[in-house]
């Protein structure tokens, strides 16, 4: 347990009191312990490396060129939960060397879970590791996860991928029962504007965890990068939330959030 103490419980001999001193740091976001943290990367115990691999990905945010080769060497660590860790940290460390290495492993490692969050943190790479991605995502044989994440990632890769590729992707996955929604939601975000009146015709005929699925996709493409056409299409983004919150309340309250930061965004080139 967390004794109030950062640099005594950092120093315990109880991995179980270090681990809880991480997470307190991560809560402080206390960023002058990057290079302490980065210390415990070569603990034996599987959850002390883990966490301060995690508090590493927290802290180290904007010195990504001291954090980042640290961070890659854990991509290899034996233990899993440490690898998807180091996955997820470099996704907020981006540090741009660590583009190659999050593909290895979104290709190769035995892992789903550390395949997955390679999949999810080369989205903030812009046009790293789209050829794995790609692969990953056409792969029906891959893990669901992996393909959604791989799918979300591409979605924000305009300007690298070429648009062939993803109307392939559409052509390919776009009526698929468990992926067809989000692989609409990230070609329109990608770019491709004709797909917001797909989703437009699907809102009323997909099943609930779908239904969970776009209007979290929705909410993540309101992040950077946006859809080009965001501004133009506010009309059409409330009708299918309308949509929505007709068929599943639940949804209200995020509804009116999509709504609200849709209308605050800034026309193409500000006119």
């Amino acid at each position: 347990m967390y004794s109030g103490n950062i640099d005594k419980d950092l120093n315990s001999s109880d991995p179980d009191v270090r681990v809880e001193a991480l997470i307190e740091l991560i809560k402080r976001d206390d960023r002058t312990y990057a290079r302490t943290v980065i210390d415990l990367f070569s603990e034996p115990d599987e959850a002390v490396r883990s966490e301060a691999v995690r508090a590493a990905g927290y802290l180290g945010r904007d010195t990504p060129d001291t954090v980042g080769p640290y961070l890659v060497t854990m991509l290899s660590d034996s233990d899993e939960m440490v690898r998807s860790q180091a996955a997820d940290a470099l996704g907020l460390v981006v540090f741009p060397p660590a583009a190659a290495p999050l593909s290895e492993r979104l290709k190769s490692d035995p892992s789903w879970i550390v395949r997955a969050a390679a999949a999810e943190s080369l989205g903030n790479y812009g046009g790293g590791g789209l050829i794995e991605l790609m692969n990953r995502a056409l792969d029906d044989t891959e893990y669901l996860a992996v393909q959604r994440y791989a799918i979300e990632s591409l979605g924000k890769s305009n300007g690298y991928l070429p648009r062939a590729e993803m109307e392939r992707l559409v052509t390919e996955l776009g009526n698929d029962p468990e992926l067809g929604v989000q692989v609409r939601v990230a070609a329109y975000r990608f770019g491709i504007e004709e797909q917001l009146e797909s989703l437009k015709l699907l809102a009323p005929v997909i099943d609930e965890p779908q239904t969970d699925f776009l209007m979290n996709d929705f909410w993540d493409m309101l992040g950077s990068p946006r859809p080009p056409s965001l501004f133009n299409d506010t009309k059409t983004i409330s009708q299918i939330l309308d949509i929505v919150v007709v068929r599943w309340p639940v949804w209200t309250s995020r509804a009116e959030e999509i709504r609200r930061v849709v209308r605050r965004s800034s026309p193409p080139n500000g006119d």
